[in-house]
């Protein structure tokens, strides 16, 4: 069968899928006390292991942790998991071995008791079914999740990111699904704001991803490589067309339309918010919506709703409104729907 990276342009076959991978991770767990190293050596020589996930301040994964966390890693009760990561290539016998070499290397020298690390190998590619079989994998609770139940693996866990669920927690990493419509289910639901709050670092990542995962022409002839650094600059020069395509008096106004970006990426928040809060902040809310409304309508050069009209309106119909035109702010600025 023949592997993912033929047929595919330069740029595919070269670049360092692992350190994509370690450097959005990096980005999207810095604030939760979690150290993410790419080629980490397991010894004073090669080899390396792709990325290590290491939890130095808690003795298990709290809540807002696992919120970022697949299924697999986000359940087990190791202080260090290590990942190999394999994007081009298949997850194969070698592949299961390799990543069991990696875990016994790094215990060795760590000097780590069994229950101080769990390893992973994550796979963007499905593999054969006897190859999970020979080597004891069954399947877990979480679906694309595997453990063996052979004494020599039972170390080394099994991710398949085309059958990870599309669940929020997973989304950062069926990222990297090899089938095409399992990305695209993936960052749909980015799109809508399934992912929370995220820095300015993982969204530029995320936008540079999505536009090399789905060319709309080809624009990578002179490509090399994607790193990190070149991605995040990809989506830098994305929200600057955004800004381009504003109306000149809104720019010269200095009118910042980043906050109505962010909301329109945390999409139901205000909805969680409202519930359960007093009166006050109800009115606080319909304010907030009133004024998005009638600043997106200058921006999208829209018939302006007066003030008077919009105080009449019910709380949700101006909360759908609100939503409703920062979606077609992203749209026309090549941010929503196909592109992100």
């Amino acid at each position: 069968m023949p592997s993912i990276h033929q047929r595919k342009p330069k740029w595919f076959r070269r670049t360092k899928w692992h350190q994509l991978l370690g450097s959005l991770l990096q980005e999207w767990l810095a604030d939760l006390d979690i150290l993410v190293q790419t080629d980490l050596p397991l010894s004073s020589k090669p080899p390396e292991a792709d990325i290590v996930l290491i939890r130095n301040r808690r003795n298990t994964w709290n809540l807002a942790q696992r919120e970022r966390l697949p299924d697999g890693i986000r359940d087990v009760s190791a202080s260090r998991v290590l990942i190999e990561f394999k994007y081009t290539e298949s997850a194969n016998r070698t592949a299961f071995l390799q990543t069991l070499s990696y875990d016994t290397m790094y215990r060795r020298v760590h000097r780590l008791k069994d229950e101080e690390l769990v390893s992973f190998l994550i796979s963007s590619q499905s593999p054969h079914h006897e190859t999970l079989e020979r080597l004891g994998y069954q399947p877990s609770l979480h679906p694309g999740v595997s453990f063996s139940n052979h004494d020599s693996m039972k170390t080394v866990g099994f991710i398949d990111l085309n059958k990870l669920l599309d669940a929020p927690h997973n989304l950062i990493f069926k990222c990297f699904a090899s089938r095409q419509s399992e990305k695209k289910k993936t960052f749909q639901r980015i799109h809508q704001g399934q992912l929370g709050w995220m820095s300015d670092s993982v969204y530029w990542l995320l936008v540079g991803l999505k536009k090399h995962f789905f060319p709309k022409e080809e624009l990578m002839s002179d490509v090399e490589e994607l790193t990190p650094e070149f991605l995040i600059e990809e989506g830098k020069a994305w929200m600057a067309q955004m800004l381009l395509r504003l109306p000149p008096e809104l720019v010269a106004q200095g009118i910042n339309v980043q906050p109505f970006i962010e909301q329109a990426r945390e999409e139901g928040r205000e909805e969680g918010r409202e519930e359960g809060l007093e009166a006050g902040r109800e009115s606080t809310l319909r304010q907030e919506w009133m004024e998005s409304i009638r600043f997106l309508q200058q921006v999208l050069k829209q018939p302006l709703t007066s003030k008077e009209e919009l105080q009449t309106w019910p709380k949700e119909e101006l909360r759908e409104q609100s939503e409703a035109l920062k979606q077609q702010l992203l749209d026309m600025q090549g941010l929503g729907g196909g592109n992100f």
